[in-house]
């Protein structure tokens, strides 16, 4: 998908010119296909997807993402990532005190 293509895709939202681009490479998103997007996402309050170049992209909450590429289920498929999460909060809570 073109970066093109992503900004009409966000213009039913009034979000393309949300789309920000970069001089550095990211990775991309394919809105619209109808994707299933991992869990593990939900633990970020933002997230930053690409859009149709290695160097674009928009933040979005995890409700926004879901709804903007038309994310058919959350899907747990990443290993390790709960605990690395609670070990982190761990640490977190250890150096706070």
């Amino acid at each position: 998908m073109s970066l093109e293509s992503v900004k009409a895709h966000f213009k039913q939202w009034n979000r393309e010119q949300d789309v920000m681009e970069f001089d550095i490479s990211s990775a991309t998103v394919a809105f619209g296909l109808k994707q299933e997007l991992d869990v593990s996402m939900k633990r970020f309050r933002t997230v930053f997807p690409a859009c149709g170049s290695t160097n674009s992209a928009i933040e979005l909450s995890t409700s926004e993402l879901f709804e903007y590429s038309f994310a058919k289920e959350w899907v747990d498929v990443c290993k390790g990532w709960e605990e690395a999460a609670e070990q982190k909060a761990g640490f977190a809570q250890f150096d706070s005190k």
